[in-house]
């Protein structure tokens, strides 16, 4: 495995490391898709820096004097060599001792073993930035940034500490998607439903975690080409396999038609969330 640096401002306290095997082009394009939803309108500066200092606790504290300060990892593929000794580790998250490394070095870290990229699996694709069913970059890197929220706003984001009550603002805007509240995946989701994610291994909090992802993709307008999309009509160009995708899981096509249908999804565009709004290209050049 090779660690290095996503060396583009602001992103640059933070690493994505990759298994040897995979392309630089593909570790230089997650790397800048990072850096454009930390700093959304590119000036240069991280737009939300209460979030992003959370993240460098999360996952690049010192330890030890090191400065391991890892983010996600990509895989060259399911099962890899790199992947079976990161998950032999019982952990989910917490200090990780990577072996395989570039040099045959060891380096301490901490990252999240559950949003990693598998690049041989062809789920990082530069030529189609952010397009969902084939580019899954954006939505493990949101993810792990999604991560920080809930540290700093809980009364807004806690899907950890408030899970039992349901009181947060996600939780409500999560169960009005859903149709209501289900600790698990329903038999059948409600007539009323636009989120309707049917994988049992997919816990509350998860669920919480993959709606915020599908809010976002819906609120950047990368969805508004399936609006009118029927499954009969097939999937003839590139651009229509995020309406196959999410026909049995999201099913809102644009920002509109989420506000009318889950309105309580709105708070996580206030100003002072600087939630990502822009899609990725994968081109980052800020402004300065």
């Amino acid at each position: 495995m090779r660690l290095t640096s996503a060396s583009l401002a602001p992103s640059a306290g933070l690493r994505i490391f990759k298994e040897n095997g995979v392309s630089d082009e593909k570790l230089l394009y997650a790397g800048n898709v990072l850096a454009q939803l930390l700093d959304n309108d590119a000036n240069g500066k991280v737009d939300n820096k209460k979030v992003w200092r959370r993240l460098k606790k999360i996952y690049g504290e010192k330890i030890k004097g090191k400065r391991p300060m890892l983010f996600i990892p990509i895989f060259k593929d399911f099962n890899s060599p790199a992947e079976r000794d990161l998950f032999q580790l019982d952990i989910q998250v917490g200090a990780v001792l990577c072996k395989s490394l570039l040099e045959n070095r060891f380096s301490l870290a901490i990252w999240s073993l559950t949003n990693s990229i598998f690049a041989d699996d062809e789920e990082v694709q530069p030529a189609y930035p952010a397009l969902q069913g084939l580019d899954a970059t954006f939505e493990e890197i949101i993810h792990n940034i999604f991560a920080g929220f809930p540290k700093v706003w809980g009364g807004a984001y806690g899907h950890f500490n408030l899970l039992s009550s349901g009181k947060s603002k996600l939780n409500r805007a999560l169960n009005q998607a859903r149709g209501g509240r289900f600790t698990s995946v329903p038999n059948q989701y409600p007539s009323s439903a636009i989120f309707t994610y049917d994988d049992r291994t997919c816990d509350y909090e998860c669920q919480a975690v993959e709606y915020h992802f599908w809010v976002v993709l819906t609120r950047m307008g990368k969805l508004e080409q399936c609006c009118g999309w029927k499954p009969s009509d097939g999937v003839p160009t590139v651009d229509l396999i995020p309406c196959e995708t999410k026909a049995n899981e999201w099913l809102v096509c644009s920002y509109e038609e989420l506000l009318a249908k889950n309105p309580k999804a709105s708070f996580m565009f206030e100003p002072k969330y600087a939630m990502p709004t822009i899609p990725p290209d994968g081109n980052y050049a800020p402004s300065r």
